[in-house]
């Protein structure tokens, strides 16, 4: 099981790599160059190379109940 900083760092990239999924489409079988972009993005932001971005799954949620969110994703949780 990851520790705390690991678990946060993890669900960012899991709320990013969804943000790019739905960019492009919601199209399956590119979850792996999702989760890879995603991770990129996010060290990118970490060593200060590119400025935070805001998010926007915040916007996705008010137009898309959660549960549709979540069955949707190819980006299941991780068990706790």
């Amino acid at each position: 099981m990851a520790n705390g900083n690991e678990q946060i760092r993890e669900d960012r990239i899991r709320e990013r790599a969804y943000e790019i999924w739905e960019r492009e489409g919601r199209k399956y079988g590119d979850h792996e160059r999702h989760w890879e972009e995603a991770e990129k993005e996010l060290r990118k932001e970490e060593s200060g190379i590119i400025p935070p971005r805001t998010h926007l799954s915040r916007a996705i949620a008010v137009e898309t109940p959660i549960a549709a969110q979540v069955n949707a994703s190819p980006y299941p949780a991780t068990a706790q």
